[in-house]
């Protein structure tokens, strides 16, 4: 009997014992627990204080091509959309009638120039000679024309004449006598030159005759109109055969350079400046660019004041709508998700140190986005992104990709 008491009693210990020693290891397996969570390591970065605003895509450049004078289009070497380079034909007139004109210019401005030449040089030998031997036969025409007058006139005063036959050889005389004076007034004007008036008179015939030549010439140059920016083409207006006015537009092209319109509001326009920042998304594709221009006057309609952006890199389509940020401060700070943040009577986060949770205090300074702006950490921190609602400060946790 007391051998059966004691195995009993002897069981029963081991048995409490090896209970005592199960609970030991499961408490030790609660406090070695280990929560698994998602981090990042904390940075100061570049925090923009922006607006944001819809603007519309503008050429910079728009520029519509006439020609000086009126024509017919002969040829048109481009198509609308088409890009071109600088100096690339675009449209040229038929220039065949006024080759015409040119060389009909340029030989009245040839004989204009010999006369000018000539008077201020002076005759030569041979125009002397040329004058001297006309007054010469000038003379014996006035001499035989008196001698017959003088013998028609005894004839006359004899009867022998009519009166009719007498004025004739008068006549006759008066003009040998005429053209003899003619030709020795030549003569004398040729052996002295030209006047002081004359010359100034040629003078100004000849700048005429010059201005009207280089006026058809700069005419023939300009019936090909060509790009005078790289761009697109953004209209062909006229078709080869039209007959076109002088300085009707014929084409239209843009250059590359390209602008974004807003429209500020009154508060706004007072805090952005000319050169502020820009930043252009437009289907997804970015661009910067700067605030070259405000208009101080508002628009009727919308009461807004336009702002003109000018694109540092234009290749969006013209008339796009996209959305401009305008960034009117720049500052650094440490930048958190804003789902990292919990709130109790305070807003806090939660670090790691030595493997272990640890509740942060922090102040949030400001919103942007789905990021938050914000103190109380420092940089270099390790955050707990996710997982956070299962922990508490001193849990252990470990860190998940």
């Amino acid at each position: 009997m007391k051998r059966r008491l004691g195995s009993l009693v002897l069981t029963i210990i081991i048995a409490v014992s090896f209970t005592a020693c199960s609970a030991k290891d499961n408490k030790a397996e609660v406090k070695e627990k280990v929560i698994p969570v998602k981090t990042m390591k904390i940075e100061e970065e570049g925090i923009q204080n922006s607006i944001t605003y819809t603007g519309i895509v503008n050429a910079k450049e728009v520029g519509k091509y006439s020609f000086k004078s009126a024509g017919k289009i002969s040829n048109v070497y481009v198509e609308k959309g088409q890009k071109v380079a600088k100096g690339q034909k675009l449209v040229s007139l038929d220039t065949k009638d006024l080759s015409f004109s040119i060389d009909a210019a340029k030989a009245q401005m040839d004989v204009a120039q010999a006369q000018y030449d000539k008077a201020v040089k002076g005759a030569s030998e041979e125009d002397i000679k040329k004058a001297e031997l006309t007054v010469q036969k000038a003379q014996e025409a006035y001499d035989y024309s008196k001698n017959t007058y003088e013998k028609v006139l005894m004839m006359y005063n004899s009867q022998k004449v009519t009166k009719e036959e007498l004025d004739k050889a008068k006549l006759e005389m008066n003009i040998k006598a005429l053209d003899l004076d003619i030709a020795n007034e030549t003569l004398n004007q040729i052996r002295k030159g030209a006047s002081s008036e004359d010359i100034r008179a040629l003078k100004g015939q000849l700048d005429s005759a010059k201005i009207n030549y280089e006026s058809k010439k700069k005419l023939a140059e300009d019936s090909l109109l060509t790009a005078e920016m790289e761009g697109y083409i953004v209209d062909v207006l006229s078709k080869p055969g039209e007959i076109v006015a002088a300085g009707y537009p014929v084409i239209a092209v843009r250059g590359e350079s390209e602008i974004v319109n807003i429209g500020l509001s009154q508060d706004d326009m007072q805090r952005v400046k000319v050169g502020t920042n820009v930043m252009v998304n437009i289907d997804d594709k970015e661009s910067t660019g700067k605030i070259t221009r405000i208009d101080q006057v508002p628009d009727k309609q919308s009461r807004t004041y336009n702002a003109e952006i000018e694109l540092s890199k234009g290749d969006f389509p013209i008339g796009a709508i996209g959305k401009t940020s305008i960034i009117l401060e720049e500052s650094t700070g440490m930048l958190i998700p804003i789902n990292a943040i919990m709130h109790d009577t305070e807003d806090y986060v939660y670090t790691i140190v030595n493997g272990k949770a640890e509740k942060k205090p922090i102040k949030i300074e400001d919103t942007l986005g789905d990021k938050v702006k914000i103190s109380g950490v420092s940089k270099g921190d390790i955050l707990v992104i996710e997982g956070i609602k299962s922990l508490s400060s001193g849990v252990k946790v470990i860190a998940q990709q």
